[in-house]
């Protein structure tokens, strides 16, 4: 899952989320009498009734041939929904739950009006990129600022981790009524706990307590309505890595936030940044170095940040009839096979 070799697992359901990946085996049969449909359905929880259109076919359908000459079955019905829960797929190395936690961290998404556009939030701050990519402002931030997190914007939602043998712990709170698919650049996390699906009177939060002992581990989770996800892992990965959600017009509407790994580290390591990367920031009229708003006099001086979400529709949850309003599915189920991975 995800690239993270699992213990063979059998099932005849799975159910992938945006961005997740499976890579999975399939058992030939030792006949050739008939060939055989695979399907994939599209979770028609995920789409708002109201704007779908008359002719749109949530379905699409495959074929596994053992006869060319034979013809194809007629296509399938998904049958039952029921999928394998992917938090039983235990990881093929068996790790035990990462222990103790040296720096944990509770993260709220949620989606507000902000400057009249509906736009995610995180921790009640919309994502807004930095005058100057916040890879840039860790190389050159001084050694008694590249710590502090205000450098990297406040409007990014950075966190810091500053410890190659720390554990962070990250508790994921949905506060929306859809599920969401987040994504943790940099890492293969421990996934060690998700509540099930709530309601708006009545959120479902972790206890703080109940973990998996070996945790399943991908880089892509579901958060269930007014729910939780709970994932863990080592900070020794320098490096700037977004954690946010995959739907591609909900990262433009800015559910995202910053995590800002080892900064110290990614000085010493002297990157060696192409020359064709700052031409294009020159060009553009981008910062390369500074904080986030390109200032290195006064390296707490916002002065030109962005502040305000762009006038742009891509980057809200749409409000209109528009085609692009019916494209809210975030699952799908790929059946009629037994698989293992």
């Amino acid at each position: 899952m995800d690239g993270v070799a699992t213990v063979p697992t059998v099932t005849e359901n799975i159910q992938i989320t945006a961005a997740q990946r499976y890579l999975v085996l399939v058992a030939a049969l030792p006949t050739t009498t008939k060939n055989y449909g695979i399907i994939s359905s599209m979770d028609p929880s995920m789409f708002n009734g109201d704007l779908i259109p008359a002719d749109h076919n949530q379905n699409v359908y495959g074929y596994l041939i053992y006869d060319a000459a034979k013809p194809l079955p007629t296509p399938p019905a998904l049958g039952s929904t029921a999928a394998i829960d992917d938090m039983t797929v235990l990881p093929f190395d068996q790790k035990a739950l990462l222990d103790p936690v040296t720096q944990p961290i509770v993260t709220n998404f949620n989606f507000e009006f902000i400057e009249g556009i509906s736009r995610g939030t995180v921790n009640g701050t919309t994502y807004l990129p930095p005058r100057t990519p916040t890879l840039y402002t860790a190389m050159s931030a001084p050694l008694g600022y590249v710590l502090d997190p205000a450098i990297y914007d406040p409007n990014s939602n950075a966190v810091v981790f500053n410890n190659t043998v720390g554990i962070a712990n990250i508790v994921i709170n949905n506060f929306d009524s859809g599920a969401h698919s987040f994504h943790i650049h940099g890492h293969a996390a421990q996934v060690i706990a998700r509540g099930v699906k709530g309601t708006s009177s009545a959120q479902v939060y972790w206890d703080g307590v109940t973990a998996a002992p070996i945790p399943m581990r991908r880089d892509v989770f579901n958060v269930l309505p007014y729910s939780y996800v709970v994932i863990r892992f080592r900070t020794e990965n320098p490096g700037i890595w977004l954690l946010n959600c995959h739907i591609k017009w909900h990262i433009e509407a800015g559910l995202a936030m910053t995590l800002v790994e080892d900064p110290i580290q990614i000085q010493q390591q002297n990157l060696q940044i192409p020359q064709g990367n700052y031409a294009a920031c020159t060009t553009q009229g981008i910062s390369t170095t500074g904080n986030a708003a390109g200032n290195s006099n006064n390296w707490l001086n916002f002065t030109g940040l962005n502040v305000n979400p762009f006038a742009n529709p891509w980057g809200a949850l749409a409000q209109t009839s528009a085609p692009f309003a019916t494209l809210s599915s975030k699952r799908c189920w790929l059946s009629r096979f037994k698989f293992k991975w």
